[in-house]
C-alpha cells in the first residue's frame, strides 16, 4: 500500500491513505478536489517518503491504544 502525497495552496503533506474509499487520505482529504480555493492536489510519493501529516498520525497514534482482540472481526468481515 502506498502513502499518499497531496499538495495544498504549495505545502507538500505525506498521508497514510484512505480505507473507506470515500477520500483519498486517512485524515478524509479529497486530494484531487476541483475547488479552487482549496488546490488539493495529488502528486507523486516520493521513494522513501514517510508520513508527516499531524493529522494521520494522531489518528495512527490513537488506534494504537486498542488491541485487534477488541475490534469484532466477525461483523467487520461480513460488511465486506
Amino acid at each position: 500500500m502506498d502513502f499518499v502525497t497531496v499538495v495544498t495552496s504549495g505545502e507538500t503533506m505525506v498521508h497514510f491513505p484512505s480505507r473507506t474509499g470515500m477520500y483519498a487520505t486517512m485524515c478524509d482529504m479529497d486530494g484531487d478536489d476541483n475547488d479552487p480555493s482549496s488546490q488539493q492536489k495529488v502528486v507523486p510519493t516520493k521513494l522513501g517518503a514517510k508520513v508527516n501529516c499531524p493529522h494521520c498520525i494522531a489518528i495512527w497514534e490513537f488506534c494504537q491504544q486498542f488491541s485487534r482482540n477488541e475490534i469484532s472481526w466477525r461483523e467487520y468481515n461480513s460488511r465486506k
